[in-house]
């Protein structure tokens, strides 16, 4: 297709469709006009979210059905179509780091235009071993997927996250396969932390991991990148130069120790509200990385939970981390348990230690 001047149903159509997407959802939006072989023109609109929403395979597809009030008719894999008001009918495609939508007098062309570009897409560009990046605390987090290219700064700048690995992953695959996909994303962004900190179990950088969902390595992108940030109670802290300069990582908290409802990896006074406690480390009896390891390593936690725990008014329940497959394979088999208080399946805040006297802070609570 080539490059032509908007016709009446073009301008029309951009202005609607423009009124129709919210501001909310859109960070940047261009659009061109193509003609066919047989002259008929294709209005194609590129659009990128928010960082937050970008690459997130279920944005797409939810803020249509949202916006429409109904279900989306998917006409090829990726593929959606949709009528808006004034009887327009459009076709969306994620790209990765936003999406394209396309509409046509004659939708059939709009849809084909779709189906070209697709044909011709390449791999995702992703972020690469040693990039520093500035996501602003009060606005963003961390992206779905590790494309954005404006949040790259220098390291010697400002920061608030680093890319300690990027690399391919599942090259050795013919088809994707989520469990391998997993376990290589995990022992080499555990690897990766290690050789750079040492164990995640005893250091305060948090770590972020990424893979390709199915529908992206259907696409070609075969991205692996490990991400790491310090977190406090206020957030992502921001910092200059690089994070493994810092002599301040170390973490290695006393049993009993409480944090607040962002988990982050900074002890607060148990008296006042918080949203878990440090129970203690237990050893994992497991000679091989266990497939259903979360499961594995919450049933050690819960044998130390009950010893630690005084009875009070709601459920309490664990979650172990700190052991990654790479450590386990050097032979670590040492996780962290982190006990919280259940209200209805919700999580809630706590006053109190649970080895004493404790009580349920009001509050609507996350699901577990």
């Amino acid at each position: 297709m080539t490059g032509s001047p908007p016709d009446d149903y073009d301008i029309d159509a951009l202005s609607t469709i423009q009124r129709w997407l919210p501001q909310s959802t859109v960070d940047a939006l261009v659009w061109d006009v193509f003609t066919d072989g047989g002259g008929t023109n294709v209005l194609a609109i590129s659009v990128i979210p928010p960082l937050t929403w970008r690459g997130d395979p279920n944005f797409l597809p939810a803020l249509l059905e949202t916006l429409t009030e109904s279900d989306t008719e998917v006409v090829l894999p990726g593929m959606f179509k949709v009528v808006i008001p004034r009887g327009l009918i459009l076709f969306a495609q994620s790209t990765g780091d936003g999406f394209i939508v396309t509409t046509s007098s004659t939708p059939g062309v709009a849809m084909r235009y779709l189906e070209e570009l697709s044909a011709e897409s390449s791999p995702q560009t992703v972020w690469t071993s040693g990039m520093c990046l500035y996501i602003d605390p009060d606005t963003e987090t961390l992206p779905y997927a590790p494309f954005p290219k404006d949040i790259v700064v220098p390291c010697e700048g400002a920061h608030n996250a680093e890319v300690v690995l990027s690399r391919q992953i599942g090259t050795d695959l013919a088809k994707y396969d989520a469990d391998a996909i997993t376990y290589e994303r995990n022992y080499e962004c555990d690897k990766a932390y290690s050789d750079v900190f040492g164990s995640q179990r005893e250091h305060t950088p948090t770590l972020i991991t990424y893979m390709p969902d199915e529908d992206e390595w259907n696409r070609g992108d075969r991205y692996l990148a490990c991400v790491v940030e310090l977190r406090d109670t206020n957030g992502p802290q921001l910092f200059t130069g690089p994070m493994a300069d810092r002599s301040d990582l170390a973490w290695n908290p006393d049993s009993g120790a409480c944090l607040d409802s962002s988990f982050a990896p900074q002890v607060i006074d148990c008296a006042i509200r918080h949203g878990s406690q440090f129970i203690g480390d237990v050893t994992v009896d497991a000679q091989r990385w266990p497939s259903d390891f979360f499961a594995v390593f919450t049933a050690a936690c819960q044998d130390l939970l009950g010893e630690f725990l005084s009875n009070g008014p709601a459920t309490v329940d664990v979650f172990a981390s700190g052991l990654g497959p790479f450590a386990f394979e050097q032979g670590d088999r040492t996780v962290r348990c982190y006990a919280f208080a259940l209200v209805d399946g919700q999580v809630v805040d706590v006053a109190g230690s649970f080895d004493g006297v404790w009580r349920v802070i009001d509050g609507t609570g996350i699901a577990a």
